[in-house]
């Protein structure tokens, strides 16, 4: 499970927390470290019955984080990532 994500800010691609990307989701693009493809961020369950997460687009083509990704960490297809690798 991802714990962080990342956010494009004046200098480059930065790491965020969960709690961090809660707070800006709405105003930023927020991608996976690893993969680099588009990850929306949500908020944990009142009930307790899930905590906050993110969670790939769909269609991103799969993550090595990902639980359905195969041993190569790839789900089918090819995505293509949001800004540069820095």
């Amino acid at each position: 499970m991802l714990v962080e994500a990342e956010i494009q800010g004046r200098e480059g691609w930065r790491r965020i927390s969960i709690a961090d990307a809660l707070e800006v989701a709405r105003r930023l693009i927020i991608r996976c470290p690893v993969c680099h493809q588009r990850l929306s961020v949500h908020k944990a369950r009142a009930d307790g019955t899930s905590r906050a997460h993110f969670v790939h687009w769909p269609g991103s083509g799969g993550c090595a984080v990902g639980a359905d990704a195969d041993a190569d960490g790839v789900v089918g297809g090819q995505a293509r990532p949001i800004g540069g690798a820095d």
